[in-house]
């Protein structure tokens, strides 16, 4: 007489979003009851977190000491959200279009900053964190305030910024724009006297 198990064909369920955003996890997670586990990501426990997109499965091992393998299950992600910039007009920061923001001074969280442009109350470096509609986060480069108080700058002017504050005379000029161009630059004193004058042409980036 001979008796012929059938090889077990475990189903894999998975705890979490599917697809998730890149940087997050998924617990995927075979039935109870094998002897043995081995994923084709390299776990070998029943469960098995997951961290990039792609194809998984599991080979099993029952009492019987028959092996089976599991129907493939396909993990998906939404894309990274694109790098969101920070823009200065005035002592007012905006933020690139984004479904929620969360503005940053020096590392930590601003309570309440979580609009798309934020009235700057002291310096600092400044960061913004993005969500995009599926949730998922990205954040922005630093972006370094040294002075306040600054008027309406042209729509071209995407830094600006004068340091040390307060100086004993001598002063850098940190400008940057959106695209190369013609720069013309006065500096006055308080009493409104020109002090210099000073025309750049094609810039984009300007330490002076």
């Amino acid at each position: 007489q001979v008796t012929v198990l059938p090889a077990p064909r475990p189903t894999i369920t998975y705890l979490g979003d599917m697809p998730f955003c890149v940087g997050d996890s998924l617990l995927l997670e075979a039935p109870q009851g094998y002897l043995s586990y081995a994923w084709n990501s390299g776990g070998n426990e029943r469960p098995e977190w997951v961290y990039d997109a792609g194809e998984y499965w599991v080979t099993v091992t029952d009492s019987n000491g028959c092996p089976g393998v599991s129907d493939t299950i396909t993990v998906t992600t939404y894309p990274v959200p694109e790098k969101p910039e920070i823009m200065r007009g005035g002592d007012v920061l905006h933020a690139s279009s984004a479904a929620g923001w969360q503005w940053y001074r020096n590392g930590q969280p601003i309570p309440g900053a979580t609009d798309r442009v934020y009235v700057m109350m002291e310096t600092g470096t400044y960061t913004v964190e993005i969500t995009d509609a599926h949730g998922c986060k990205a954040m922005s480069d630093p972006f370094d305030v040294t002075v306040l108080a600054v008027e309406a700058l042209p729509a071209a002017v995407r830094g600006f910024d004068v340091y040390p504050n307060p100086s004993n005379g001598r002063l850098t000029l940190a400008l940057s724009l959106h695209a190369p161009a013609m720069v013309h630059v006065a500096v006055s004193d308080v009493l409104g006297r020109e002090i210099r004058t000073v025309a750049f042409s094609n810039v984009r980036e300007l330490y002076e």
